[in-house]
């Protein structure tokens, strides 16, 4: 079972841990450029969460993730 996440919006965090205990792979992409994704105290929280599974919105990201749902 693969889940995948595309959202801005930062959820509850046991909303989060809830989603990956239930679903062995899964991706989150994320729409804000990646350039920015160090400076964003939200996005290094949810990149933790997410065992650093986060890809950008880009088709590169998209690919990686895809690639990465299907291993």
């Amino acid at each position: 079972m693969s889940m995948l996440l595309i959202s801005a919006c930062a959820w509850g965090l046991r909303t989060k841990t809830a989603w990956v205990c239930a679903f062995p792979k899964f991706a989150w992409i994320n729409p804000e450029p990646q350039g920015v994704w160090q400076y964003r105290q939200s996005i290094s929280v949810i990149q933790q969460l997410m065992q650093q599974r986060m890809y950008p919105l880009t088709l590169k990201g998209l690919e990686e993730a895809m690639r990465m749902l299907t291993k």
